[in-house]
């Protein structure tokens, strides 16, 4: 595991699954288990039209999984990078994806990316789920469960990446 300090916090990322496996604060442990990239979330009936193509592609089953993940320290930054691929079980990959951490004095970022270009399967050939058409995701992001005591938190708006359209006014 690589272990990086940021600010007054311990962050543990998994040099074979490129995974944050923990965070420690004052000698507690923040995370229930280590972080999870997730594609699904529960259907709405606005979603009537892709929800058996979402379930189709098993998309409440895709993993990442890492193909390397390396660090780096630059002028009192350590930058983690893992790159590999999401896949549901008994599928071909869905993309490519890299995750960068970077840690610094004032604490942990985490930038998500995924390459939503067709990928390459085992033999070569040009492989996407629909041909002519990209998939349309439920969600793209990171699962973070905390450990009990974290039941009432308080949300204190958007961050300063972009989210989504309609948390614009609050």
């Amino acid at each position: 595991e690589f272990a990086v300090t940021c600010g007054d916090c311990t962050c543990r990322i998994g040099k074979d699954s490129g995974l944050l496996m923990g965070i420690e604060k004052d000698g507690k442990q923040l995370l229930a288990e280590p972080a999870a990239i997730t594609l699904w979330r529960a259907t709405t009936d606005n979603d009537s039209r892709v929800k058996a193509e979402w379930e189709a592609e098993f998309l409440h089953h895709v993993s990442f999984f890492a193909r390397e993940c390396h660090a780096q320290t630059a002028d009192g930054t350590v930058t983690v990078k893992a790159s590999g691929i999401l896949s549901a079980p008994s599928k071909l990959p869905l993309y490519d994806v890299t995750l960068t951490y970077t840690a610094n004095g004032t604490g942990l970022s985490i930038d998500l990316s995924a390459d939503a270009r067709p990928l390459r399967d085992h033999e070569g050939l040009l492989w996407t789920p629909n041909p002519g058409r990209e998939l349309s995701l439920p969600r793209f992001g990171m699962r973070l469960v905390l450990v009990e005591g974290f039941e009432r938190l308080c949300y204190f708006g958007k961050g300063p990446q972009e989210c989504y359209i309609d948390f614009a006014e609050h």
